[in-house]
């Protein structure tokens, strides 16, 4: 009877470390295929990085054409004045 006890706590101890054991490479391998991928990511994205500065090099761009033009409805924005801005908006009104 105590034999039979013995062995099957044996066994149930090699279960548990055979679960354990393929879980741990489950989790192992999945983390080596996501970092494989991540970097196959980042290293596309770091040619087209390249790809986009080498265009940018070869181009040539007119000041005129880089300027920023302005919306001609819109007034031009400048700030408020400390005095509008203390009466409007820091009073609280009831």
């Amino acid at each position: 009877m105590i034999n039979y006890v013995i062995k099957s706590g044996i066994v149930a101890i090699g279960l548990t470390t055979a679960t354990l054991g393929s879980a741990l490479v489950i989790i192992k391998t999945k983390q080596y295929l996501a970092r494989k991928e991540y970097k196959a990511v980042v290293k596309e994205k770091m040619k087209v990085l390249a790809q986009l500065q080498e265009e940018d090099e070869d181009s040539e761009v007119s000041e005129e054409e880089a300027s920023i033009v302005s919306v001609p409805n819109l007034p031009p924005q400048t700030p408020l004045p400390v005095e509008i801005f203390e009466q409007n908006y820091l009073e609280v009104k009831p």
